[in-house]
């Protein structure tokens, strides 16, 4: 009996460690090395900035992952993992927010623990996304309302550089004529005011700091608006603007797009910015 007493203790012992440190689930992975974004020829540009997924699984949201990702999946029996593109709202990194315009992509199936499984994020902007508004510069220029009244400032189609296709839209300023405000024609119509999304997409390459907002017109009387400043970029950009509660706020039948900028001495005698691939986009 003496002998047995040790062996007794150290089996309780065992057993008691089992209970306090049970062993770790081990997950299934879903990963995912990119996202690829399909689109018409009517939807302009093909350019994105998709940089997080944010991953659903059975409905409930288990957190952001940065791309590329490598998603763990807890659990056992048939389950259904949705991935949606999040992007930088209003070009702010702290704000990445599933992309209301971008389609989804949901795997469903038994995740078997260990193994890891690649899922190609082909998306596209969804059957019921309107695009009010698109700008590309490869078949003209709708921003020609001189709001400066400078004829000196102005956006110009330019083929020296563009985010894709061969052209972009260019502003130059200099110390003689340092501002530019302009807007677009024609106008732009039908916007819901029912709170469901509005964004405007834009790419972006500036030597100097510029605006960009709204112009809400009705009965003849135009109002102008500044929502985001961008700030400069030796590289192409995206944003992805947020307007839904500027509209809302405004209640304007129709708008503009509006661009204000103002010419950055610290680069010399003039300075640049180059605009592509605008997008006005709504339900």
């Amino acid at each position: 009996m003496k002998k047995l007493a040790p062996l007794c203790l150290l089996i309780a012992l065992l057993y008691s460690c089992e209970i306090i440190n049970p062993a770790e689930e081990v997950p299934a992975f879903i990963e995912v090395d990119e996202v690829n974004l399909d689109i018409n020829v009517l939807q302009g540009g093909n350019t994105s900035d998709i940089n997080q997924l944010l991953v659903f699984l059975d409905g409930n949201n288990i957190g952001g992952y940065p791309i590329p990702a490598r998603i763990p999946i807890y659990g056992d029996g048939e389950q259904s993992v949705t991935l949606a593109a999040a992007v930088k709202q209003n070009a702010q990194s702290s704000t990445a927010l599933i992309y209301p315009f971008y389609s989804q992509v949901t795997v469903t199936d038994e995740f078997i623990p260990g193994e890891n499984r690649r899922v190609e994020m082909n998306i596209s902007y969804r059957d019921n996304a309107v695009f009010a508004f698109v700008e590309d510069f490869e078949f003209g220029n709708q921003f020609v309302v001189d709001q400066d009244e400078n004829p000196a400032t102005s956006i110009i189609v330019s083929n020296e550089e563009s985010a894709s296709g061969a052209n972009s839209g260019l502003i130059t300023l200099t110390r003689e004529n340092p501002d530019i405000s302009v807007a677009t024609d024609p106008l732009i119509e039908g916007i819901p005011l029912d709170g469901s999304g509005i964004y405007l997409e834009m790419d972006y390459r500036n030597e100097a700091a510029f605006s960009v907002g709204l112009v809400g017109v009705e009965d003849g009387e135009e109002f102008s608006q500044e929502l985001l400043l961008l700030n400069t970029s030796d590289e192409w950009k995206k944003a992805y603007v947020r307007l839904t509660d500027l509209i809302l706020d405004s209640g304007f039948e129709n708008y503009r797009v509006l661009i204000r900028a103002r010419h950055n001495s610290t680069v010399g005698e003039s300075s640049r910015i180059f605009l592509d691939n605008f997008k006005l986009i709504h339900f």
